[in-house]
């Protein structure tokens, strides 16, 4: 098994969707984003959205502002994006009821599972 950390131990991870957590460590903070520049991550998310985003399924999504060089017919330009930074929909997996099990989309339990708690409500 690969140590990532060199043996330094985590403290908190908070994993808010594919390619997207934050892992503190004794030392120091881990921030990933998948499409964020790193300058954007590292000055503007912080562990608490990390950890909004992680814990609160109701909660909606970051947005961050990012400066981009774009080219067009030989032509350079400068554009600002408003991108999702984090997001806790998982567009790969449907997660359950106990929050922790999920299913492929498409699986035959996921209309059952949305009776059940239409059901429970």
């Amino acid at each position: 098994m690969k140590d990532e950390y060199a043996g330094v131990p985590i403290v908190l991870l908070y994993g808010t969707g594919a390619k997207a957590y934050c892992v503190q460590t004794v030392n120091d903070v881990i921030k990933k984003a998948k499409d964020v520049s790193k300058h954007v991550i590292d000055k503007s998310l912080t562990l608490l959205q990390y950890r909004a985003i992680a814990t609160n399924p109701s909660s909606s999504s970051v947005f961050c502002v990012m400066k981009v060089f774009k080219s067009y017919l030989h032509n350079m330009y400068t554009e600002l994006r408003n991108k999702i930074a984090l997001s806790n929909f998982d567009d790969k997996r449907y997660i359950l009821g106990n929050s922790f099990d999920t299913l492929a989309w498409e699986h035959y339990d996921i209309d059952r599972d949305r009776n059940l708690d239409s059901l429970i409500r």
